[in-house]
């Protein structure tokens, strides 16, 4: 059972008013696509027209808030380009910008979205722990603040990033086996160069799929709206 009825809400208005991701479930095929193209669809979902519309009817508070920070972000990379254009040259300053902010930007968000992804895919929403894949590794965790340590980032948010792995260890013993993993570096060698070659190797789903809630999408919208 779900420890969070709010994600169950959540999950099931999500599968009601809003189609899965386009050929993600296709990509999860262990191979070099997916590390490439997962980040890139998520984001596209999150700009498709139904998803906005959804959003601005259901929360036009995080919708405002979610345009401002579009136009806020992209107004300081137009207004940077335009600056470095301005100093150097269209030629210069395009390589300028490019090499400062726009690559970086780009990198920044495709491998937060790929890593986002690692650490959901597979795993079990509706579940009271295995909701998330957890890298243990100490290096890794001491430069990404804990967050490895992604169960306990859902479960105590406002936890200190320096006690997640004593939170962690509390409660590893109720997380599948399967959905912890010593070092995020031997996770993605076996995950995206070995298991294409050798199935066995990769990740298979645990429990229950995200859309797998047992009911149809029309008696999802009415439980999500109740």
């Amino acid at each position: 059972m779900c420890a969070n009825p709010a994600l169950v809400a959540c999950l099931r208005a999500s599968r009601a008013r809003l189609a899965p991701i386009p050929n993600l479930p296709n990509l999860v095929s262990h191979g070099c696509d997916e590390v490439l193209l997962a980040p890139l669809l998520v984001a596209v979902h999150y700009l498709r027209p139904a998803w906005g519309l959804a959003m601005k009817r259901d929360k036009p508070g995080m919708y405002r808030r979610i345009v401002t920070q579009y136009v806020g972000t992209y107004g300081v990379h137009a207004g940077m380009l335009s600056l470095a254009v301005w100093s150097y040259g269209l030629q210069a300053g395009l390589r300028v910008w490019a090499l400062s902010l726009g690559i970086p930007a780009f990198s920044a968000l495709w491998t937060i979205m790929l890593f986002n992804y690692v650490q959901h895919v597979h795993t079990d929403p509706w579940s009271a722990h295995n909701h998330s894949r957890n890298f243990e590794g100490r290096l890794l965790n001491f430069l990404l603040f804990g967050n490895g340590y992604h169960t306990v980032h859902h479960e105590q948010a406002s936890l200190h990033w320096a006690d997640a792995a004593r939170a962690h260890a509390e409660i590893c013993s109720s997380i599948d086996d399967r959905l912890c993993h010593g070092s995020m570096f031997a996770f993605f060698f076996r995950q995206y160069l070995l298991s294409p070659f050798w199935p066995d190797l990769g990740t298979v789903q645990v429990g229950r799929a995200p859309f797998d809630d047992g009911v149809e999408p029309a008696e999802s919208l009415r439980q999500a709206s109740a």
